[in-house]
């Protein structure tokens, strides 16, 4: 609960434009390929992110399940990610309605080797963290 209040906290301060300016293009150039961390709020499970121009593969903390999806930038720091194919066979896998999904992700927020991100998926909203993976 208390790591929920944190992040809610770290993105409303985020999204205050007085306080703190939005990401620029140059911000948000140096997360569009490589890998990265992600971790949204209220989910304990830490993503990796492997990104090229195209394609955004997302690897489930120790599980090693992964799903695809095509990545298309729609802004310097939006993109939108749509599904093609998973690797997982958990109960919380992608059931067959959800394979026409489609996330919309602005950045919001660039600090240093970090960005805080907000996903869209018609219905609701969800705060995240990406870092960048120096391993």
């Amino acid at each position: 609960m208390r790591i929920y209040l944190l992040f809610i906290i770290v993105l409303c301060g985020a999204c205050k434009t007085k306080q703190i300016s939005r990401a620029t293009k140059s911000d948000c150039e140096k997360f569009k390929t490589g890998k990265f961390l992600h971790e949204s709020v209220g989910d304990p499970v830490i993503y990796k992110i492997e990104r090229n121009d195209s394609i955004q593969t997302e690897i489930k903390g120790k599980s090693g399940g992964s799903v695809n999806f095509k990545i298309t930038w729609r802004g310097p720091c939006s993109y939108e990610l749509t599904f093609l194919n998973q690797y997982i066979i958990t109960p919380d896998s992608i059931s067959e309605s959800g394979k026409n999904l489609k996330v919309k992700v602005d950045i919001i927020k660039v600090s240093n080797d970090t960005c805080f991100v907000v996903a869209y998926n018609g219905k609701s909203s969800l705060p995240g963290i990406v870092y960048i993976d120096k391993k």
